[in-house]
């Protein structure tokens, strides 16, 4: 990585914070028409630098990204304690035995 891409990353990073600091929520498109076509990796390099973000898929190739707040569940309301009915299938009780776990 040249100084140029050094730079340019950066500003993504300090533009994208500011968003997630001000709006608390954006989506992955929002996050890309913020930090570029790379935005979702900036989330997850901001993530690595100790901010409190999460991302959680909504629908389809709909993803949420969330600044200082609880993840949710599906249904963007109801707060995730495992095991939580809401989650749906993504989540299974350790009991529960999937298709490919015997």
């Amino acid at each position: 990585m040249d100084s140029e891409d050094a730079i340019r990353i950066s500003k993504h990073l300090a533009t994208l914070l500011a968003a997630l600091q001000r709006d608390r929520v954006l989506t992955n498109t929002q996050v890309r028409a913020i930090a570029g076509s790379r935005g979702m990796a900036r989330v997850s390099e901001l993530k690595q630098r100790g901010h409190a973000i999460t991302v959680r898929k909504l629908t389809g190739a709909i993803w949420e990204v969330r600044y200082d707040s609880p993840p949710l569940a599906r249904s963007a309301e109801t707060p995730i304690s495992y095991p939580d009915a809401d989650c749906g299938p993504l989540f299974r009780k350790p009991t529960e035995q999937g298709a490919f776990h015997r």
